[in-house]
């Protein structure tokens, strides 16, 4: 698209490809999410051995996953959008959607900080976990 200052046809073909590449993300991100939810399901009627360890929260995991999962879709959506409106749409004039659909979404992405999914690594390993999500976990050297 920065090569279509000059080429009304490069502009067009660059943002034809900016909206094919978001459509493709959302519904590949949407069938990861399908697969996620056939685990979810499928582990709580056979949980494994290792899933009924108390201190294995495997499914405030999943929970976590469906909500950034569900943030990102929603940022990805409100982009193909924008992109569809073009510069002189209506949600580019509106800055606040910017902040809602673009930038809180990203915002509320910290609650990984918290809720980081590498400690069901370390738990199954037998090891203690952390209390919080900022402590750096570095992997054994062999």
């Amino acid at each position: 698209m920065a090569g279509g200052r000059n080429s009304k046809t490069m502009a067009d073909i660059g943002n034809g490809v900016i909206i094919t590449g978001l459509i493709l993300q959302l519904l590949w991100f949407i069938f990861f999410i399908v697969v996620a939810s056939a685990f979810h399901h499928r582990m709580k009627l056979v949980p494994t051995v290792a899933s009924r360890q108390s201190e294995i929260r495997w499914q405030s995991y999943l929970y976590t996953l469906y909500l950034v999962s569900g943030l990102i879709i929603v940022r990805s959506l409100f982009r193909m959008i924008e992109f569809v409106e073009g510069s002189d749409g209506y949600l580019l004039s509106n800055e606040a959607f910017l902040y809602v659909f673009d930038t809180l979404p990203m915002f509320f992405m910290v609650w990984l900080h918290w809720k980081h999914p590498g400690e069901i690594g370390v738990l199954l390993r037998g090891e203690k976990a952390y209390q919080n999500g900022f402590k750096l976990i570095t992997a054994r050297s062999r």
